[in-house]
This record gives C-alpha cells, structure tokens and sequence, in this order.
C-alpha cells in the first residue's frame, strides 16, 4: 500500500492534515478528542473485507501518522495508547469474523493504540452475526461480550485517569 504523500510534496505539510478536503479533519479530530473508541465493522466478501469508506479512513491515519514520524522522531501521534475495542459482523459470524478483527487490530498496532482484549472468544474483540438491522441483537453471545467490551474499556480509560 501506498502513501499519498501529496501533502508531503506541497507547502502544506502540518501535522494531522491532508490536502484532500472531505470529512476527514473533523473525524479525527473527534478521535483525538476522544477517551477510547470502538473499530466496527461488518464484514463483507469470502476474505473479511470490511467497508471501502473505513478502510479509507484507516488509510488517511496511516498518512497523518507515518508522514509527521518520518519527518519528526521525536514525533507523537495523538491516538498513541488511545484505548480502543474492536467489533464485526457477518451473516456467518462466529470466527467468520477473524479476519477482520485481525485486520483491525493490526490498525490499531500500528497507530500504537491499546486494543482492549477480553478472556471471551475471540479475545480481540466482539463477534456477532446478522444480516439485517437489528440482527446482531439477537446474538445473545455477541450481546453479552459488547457489554463486557464495554465496561473493560471504560475500566482502561478510568485507570488511564489515575494518578
């Protein structure tokens, strides 16, 4: 994969911006903003592919992080150890899912974030299955370890808080 690197090349290289102008600034500045975040997708296709439009997104970081790094090493991105739970969906579900909590958390690694792992399958994140809105909460098994994903990323943030 390739970066863009237009920005790079132009008289607007400033951290956390892009040349391109689109949604993006105020989605990530969201994020910075924010404690701790889920990633979730659905998953589409035989080989985990998750939504263009997200994927997309965990693109555009890879631009906004690498860039600054190379440019800077004493470089900081602001989602660095940003506490993170990850979550997909398919029609399968089950370990159907796998590839794109994998996918996800490889994200987040790279942008240095701290994905939240529980002791329930599939210790990553949350897998869930439906096809249509509201499926999933029928998943009794996905419902129960979102909530418990949830409490342990709010049990991160607020030991994150702690002197």
């Amino acid at each position: 994969m390739g970066l863009c690197t237009t920005c790079k090349n132009s008289q607007l290289l400033k951290p956390f911006k892009c040349v391109t102008q689109d949604d993006f600034e105020a989605v990530f500045e969201e994020m910075t903003r924010a404690d701790g975040m889920f990633f979730a997708s659905p998953k589409y296709g035989p080989f985990g592919a998750g939504p263009s439009k997200l994927q997309a997104l965990l693109e555009r970081l890879i631009n906004v992080n690498v860039l600054p790094a190379n440019t800077n090493p004493n470089f900081a991105f602001p989602l660095q150890d940003k506490p993170c739970g990850l979550l997909a969906v398919s029609v399968e579900g089950r370990q159907n899912n796998l590839p794109v909590l994998h996918s996800l958390e490889q994200y987040v690694l790279a942008y240095h974030m701290q994905p939240v792992h529980t002791k329930l399958w599939p210790f990553i994140g949350v897998s869930g299955k439906g096809n249509d809105k509201g499926d999933v909460l029928k998943d009794a098994d996905a419902m129960k370890n979102a909530k418990v994903l949830g409490a342990l990323l709010v049990k991160t943030i607020r030991n994150m808080r702690k002197p």
